[in-house]
């Protein structure tokens, strides 16, 4: 018993120092490269290996949950490809050398992360803090992955790129726990490669937008849990195992998905208001630093009933703003040209905003909010705001 201990500490000792390791890689973005994530894998799962040994085990259900991956893999491909005569399809530039170097490393950490996972996973022996933090190590090195190799070069909204990228990733890596807890690390693997690898290979995708491709990406890894769950429950459940209320965990998880897809609403611009982070101290006093300002959007019959004084919010160059209405005047062809000045500005600002270029109007102001997320636009992009 003693000896288990010990071994569960040293476990507990691994994962946690490593995943330790790993967060901090997260918060110096600028390092981080695709090979450099592929590599730290191998490593990782070298270093596991040497540790704690390598388990080898059987599992009865493994053809059972590769059939089931890959038949809900190719259904949701084919379900999306459909949906693009409905939304639009994008034609994909992309060159070998591009190809090259984002597939390859994919590869290569898709099959050593997944291996570390399943033998963390299974030297566990069940104990679900070792399971929990194995799914928060692997977690950790798909968002490393997905750091590097995003595009912070323009502004972008951090909100969205975590409910649209890493929320999904989060709920994939949680399946992909409970793939490798029930079969192996070759569903894992089967799992990953077809759903990450042809994003980067297919010639076409469909087009969607924030909303429907977080819906998207959400829908495929809690379909998969399910059906698997159900299939397998019934052969691992001696006679007379009573199974938990039904009703509860339905509540229990409609009720979380649909907060993440309210969430995504909400953030995706679907709704007349949406939050805004602000990032500098233009309109200061009256809006500072990290303060959320719900933004209402306007159309072109509103914006010719704006007036001097409102804070707009517009779109100028890419870079979205938020300053105060101090001046308006009519352009060469009739349009409203509005001039506009930040409250902490000596002089207006040196353009006009034309009314293609107005996002809405900001309303209700809370404070301090829009701090967590400044923080983590800053330390993506490598900028301070």
């Amino acid at each position: 018993m003693r000896a288990r201990s010990r071994y569960y500490k040293k476990l507990l000792l691994l994962v946690g120092g490593l995943t330790g390791v790993l967060a901090m890689g997260l918060l110096f973005r600028q390092l981080l490269s695709p090979w450099l994530v592929a590599g730290s894998s191998v490593l990782l799962l070298g270093l596991t290996w040497l540790v704690l040994g390598l388990e080898r085990a059987r599992f009865r259900e493994k053809d059972v949950v590769l059939i089931v991956v890959s038949v809900a893999c190719l259904v949701w491909w084919m379900v999306q490809f459909l949906l693009g005569f409905v939304f639009g399809l994008v034609v994909m530039l992309r060159s070998s050398d591009n190809v090259y170097a984002s597939v390859l490393p994919m590869v290569i950490l898709i099959v050593s992360s997944e291996m570390m996972r399943a033998n963390l996973i299974r030297k566990s022996g069940g104990n679900k803090l070792a399971i929990v933090g194995a799914t928060i190590l692997v977690t950790l090195l798909g968002a490393m992955m997905i750091v590097a190799t995003a595009d912070f070069s323009q502004n972008l909204d951090v909100a969205r790129f975590v409910l649209i990228l890493l929320v999904p990733w989060i709920f994939n890596s949680m399946l992909l726990s409970f793939l490798a807890y029930k079969a192996g690390w070759q569903p894992a693997v089967a799992y990953r490669m077809l759903v990450f690898l042809p994003i980067l290979l297919m010639p076409v995708v469909t087009y969607f937008d924030d909303f429907m491709q977080g819906v998207v990406n959400l829908v495929l890894p809690v379909i998969v849990y399910f059906v698997i769950y159900k299939l397998t429950l019934e052969r691992e459940q001696p006679r007379g195992y009573e199974r938990p209320n039904r009703i509860l965990k339905a509540a229990y998880f409609g009720g979380f998905g649909v907060l993440i897809v309210l969430t995504l609403m909400l953030f995706s611009g679907l709704f007349k208001y949406y939050p805004l982070s602000v990032a500098t101290g233009s309109m200061a006093p009256n809006i500072n630093v990290g303060d959320f300002v719900i933004v209402r959007r306007i159309g072109p019959e509103e914006a010719g009933l704006l007036g001097e004084g409102e804070v707009l919010v517009f779109d100028k160059g890419g870079r979205v703003v938020v300053h105060r209405i101090v001046g308006i005047e009519l352009g060469a062809e009739g349009e409203r040209l509005f001039t506009t000045k930040g409250d902490a500005n000596n002089a207006p600002d040196t353009w006009r905003v034309r009314e293609g270029e107005i996002i809405g109007v900001a309303g209700l102001k809370v404070p301090l909010v829009g701090y967590p997320t400044l923080w983590v636009h800053g330390q993506l992009t490598g900028r301070q705001e």
